[in-house]
């Protein structure tokens, strides 16, 4: 596998989770607002949201994502000093901050208070 092909899987990796955590994001919003408790209207708007983001959206998010991921690839491989060895650091830092995200979306968990206190 060629380098310009590891990049793009990469990048196509990056911003499917991105693109994850809007949509828990966005449910979350949603519930809150709507202040709601039952897990049907809660499964509802979490369905509607997710087609919401995928299917209509899912060009003009992908395209944002995907430059922005491909921006921070190339600027990370540049500080790395570029070939393999940066665009896999670019990917493992990335992948890490996702990591975190993840964990304060989904689960309500600051990953340095965590630290910090255990």
């Amino acid at each position: 596998m060629n380098q310009k092909k590891i990049t793009d899987l990469f990048i196509l990796c990056l911003t499917i989770l991105l693109a994850n955590i809007l949509v828990e994001v966005i449910t979350n919003w949603a519930g809150r607002y709507l202040k709601t408790e039952n897990i049907f209207k809660t499964n509802a708007i979490s369905m509607a949201v997710t087609v919401i983001v995928y299917y209509p959206a899912f060009k003009a998010l992908n395209e944002f994502l995907k430059s922005s991921t491909k921006k921070y690839i190339v600027n990370t491989k540049k500080v790395a000093g570029g070939g393999f060895i940066g665009i896999m650091l670019a990917f493992i830092i990335a992948l890490v901050l996702l990591f975190f995200i993840n964990l304060k979306v989904r689960y309500d968990i600051d990953i340095i208070h965590y630290l910090l206190n255990k």
